[in-house]
């Protein structure tokens, strides 16, 4: 079983809607037997709602049906939350990697673009990845990023490719190109909500500190602690999905409620949190598994 661990607030719910409308398409491709639950969280807790226009109501009714439309195909765990202990995506992938009991947990943002194909072929390779270790992290291919560090998950078809990435139309960069092959690599390098794959033994043996908060770093986090686990002669390994291309959606992303909710960023005040608590929560995992 895969779980799909999805957080959205409130002026990202059209973008959550997107997101699982091309899990619906995926869909199609799925085996009955194939056990999917779609687990997402819906934020209510950075919206001062006495402030706003819209009220919570239209925000909850819509999460609801998107429930309906995923139930078509999948099992679903759709959650508010309003008291404020899930206020970013880490403090959602947290809870999941403490609950779940899943084979693997499938990060997915709601702004990524990806082809009809992926899931069918991410649910294929687990069933080879569990053969070879129970710890995993299996990733899509992506267009060229900041710099060249991420070259070693880039589809080779756009490693040349000038347009900077917010620039791209990820409706045509995200595409199944060809024949797929599981490629694995000898370090890691990934985006926590780009579709990234998490073996369960992984995900629970990394973990996801309380000190590093509701948002930032958690993926660095478990990308240090993967090498760490490497070094010390556990077989932790990356693995790369070659020729399913995933992309961000930069260029044509909005906010369409911006002038009706009050909406508080705490972005900058989370990730300070994060990066206070780092180093530190890095020393500590590499002391437990001397």
């Amino acid at each position: 079983m895969i779980q799909i661990a999805i957080h959205t607030l409130p002026q990202e719910i059209d973008r959550l809607e997107e997101i699982l409308i091309q899990l619906k398409n995926n869909s199609n491709h799925l085996s009955s037997e194939n056990n999917v639950v779609v687990d997402v969280v819906l934020n209510l807790n950075l919206v001062e709602w006495s402030e706003s226009v819209i009220p919570k109501s239209f925000f909850i009714d819509k999460f609801y049906n998107l429930e309906k439309l995923t139930q078509t195909w999948a099992k679903t765990k759709f959650e508010i939350n309003e008291d404020s202990t899930i206020q970013g995506c880490v403090s959602h992938r947290r809870k999941i990697a403490n609950e779940t009991q899943s084979d693997a947990v499938l990060l997915l943002d709601t702004d990524i673009v990806f082809s009809p194909t992926l899931l069918f072929h991410l649910i294929h390779s687990v069933d080879a990845l569990k053969n070879i270790t129970p710890y995993y992290i299996l990733t899509p291919q992506v267009t060229p990023m900041w710099d060249s560090s991420w070259d070693i998950i880039v589809n080779d078809q756009f490693k040349n490719d000038g347009i900077h990435f917010q620039s791209r139309d990820p409706y045509r960069y995200a595409q199944c190109l060809g024949e797929v092959n599981l490629r694995s690599i000898d370090h890691f390098k990934f985006g926590g909500g780009w579709a990234t794959l998490i073996s369960t033994p992984l995900f629970k043996y990394i973990g996801v500190p309380e000190s590093l908060g509701h948002y930032g770093l958690e993926d660095t986090y478990i990308m240090l602690c993967s090498q760490i686990m490497k070094q010390k002669g556990i077989n932790v390994t990356q693995f790369v999905l070659e020729n399913e291309v995933i992309s961000e959606d930069h260029l044509f992303r909005f906010n369409p409620y911006k002038k009706y909710l009050s909406a508080v960023d705490k972005r900058e005040e989370f990730k300070q949190i994060a990066h206070a608590n780092f180093q530190n929560e890095i020393n500590k995992f590499k002391n437990e598994i001397q």
